[in-house]
């Protein structure tokens, strides 16, 4: 199983990833990368120039080979030893 939560604001032509998830059964077999695909889709069809994503420090490491540039980082920032990346994704 795997989801994910795009949040779209045409306000100021920015997405956020909000949420992402895959089963650690169905890891490594590229869900992970068709949901990232399909997400820059509905981001590029709704006119978005960037995706906002807050990955933790575990996981920031995946959205990089997307393109995902770190913008700040904050220690502690999603709980104890969960340090929050924030990135953004130019489309």
């Amino acid at each position: 199983m795997a989801v994910f939560g795009l949040d779209i604001d045409p306000k100021i032509n920015r997405a956020s990833i909000t949420w992402i998830m895959t089963s650690p059964r169905v890891q490594a077999n590229g869900i992970g990368t068709a949901m990232m695909s399909y997400a820059n889709k509905m981001a590029k069809d709704s006119n978005m120039k960037v995706i906002d994503i807050a990955p933790n420090h575990l996981s920031a490491p995946f959205f990089e080979k997307f393109g995902a540039k770190t913008i700040k980082e904050i220690t502690d920032g999603w709980g104890l030893d969960m340090h929050r990346v924030d990135m953004e994704l130019l489309l």
